[in-house]
């Protein structure tokens, strides 16, 4: 259910996807899609781990912007993907905050690499 929730959460923001990918893809041209939804699959746990650990929207969106690691064009991209983790609960154990975590990344990792298909 979660998975499904999030696919198609994330079927919405395309639009933010695509412009994240293409960002990534200025960024580094000796990179496949495949390393740049790696990428994305990493921001996205990171996030989810945040959020599993009662950090609040709030911060992570002022660390977003505060951050210089990550290109201001892709920014909207990234906050995409803080909305979405936001939008799913705290888990009350440790394996569950962890399994959310991993099924969080791979979702975006799956919309990234449907999303970049095309582009092979």
């Amino acid at each position: 259910m979660f998975l499904n929730g999030m696919i198609s959460y994330l079927n919405g923001e395309k639009k933010m996807i695509k412009t994240l990918l293409l960002t990534l893809t200025i960024c580094s041209f000796n990179t496949t899609a495949s390393e740049h939804c790696s990428v994305l699959a990493d921001i996205a746990e990171n996030v989810m781990e945040s959020r599993q650990n009662n950090i609040t929207q709030e911060q992570m969106l002022h660390i977003l912007a505060e951050t210089t690691s990550i290109p201001e064009e892709a920014k909207g991209g990234v906050a995409s993907i803080i909305t979405a983790a936001y939008n799913n609960p705290v888990q009350p154990y440790i394996q569950g905050k962890l399994s959310v975590i991993k099924m969080f990344g791979d979702a975006i990792f799956i919309q990234c690499l449907k999303e970049t298909a095309p582009l092979s």
